[in-house]
């Protein structure tokens, strides 16, 4: 049985505790900083993403909005990693992106956990 069967809000928590590093070290001066969580969120994503296609629910709402939210998380890594390799300060708006990347993962995180908390 994978560690996503065994502990799913863990594994959850994990990735959000890696957002926030990210997300927190959007503000200035914090990129170098947040580098760690980025490549640490990458590696988790990738690592949840390969268990679940292994090992599917039965509720395929609830699987999309989880591989979603799993996905736009890893995505904003990514991007996360693009402008903290790039000269500091030089792209404004690529932090506004990574912003609205991880926002947009905590909206398909909070559909998967709404839709997986509905009475069957």
């Amino acid at each position: 049985m994978s560690g996503w069967a065994d502990d799913p809000i863990g594994r959850l928590r994990s990735v959000e505790e890696k957002v926030a590093g990210v997300q927190s070290a959007l503000g200035p001066g914090g990129l170098a900083a947040g580098t760690a969580s980025a490549d640490e969120l990458v590696a988790l994503t990738t690592e949840l993403l390969e268990e679940l296609d292994v090992d599917r629910h039965q509720d395929s709402d609830a699987d999309a909005e989880l591989l979603a939210a799993l996905r736009v998380y890893r995505n904003a890594a990514f991007t996360f990693r693009k402008l903290a390799g790039s000269d500091p300060g030089s792209d404004p708006p690529l932090r506004a992106v990574c912003q609205a990347i991880i926002e947009q993962g905590h909206d398909h995180l909070q559909a998967y956990l709404d839709v997986r908390d509905e009475p069957r």
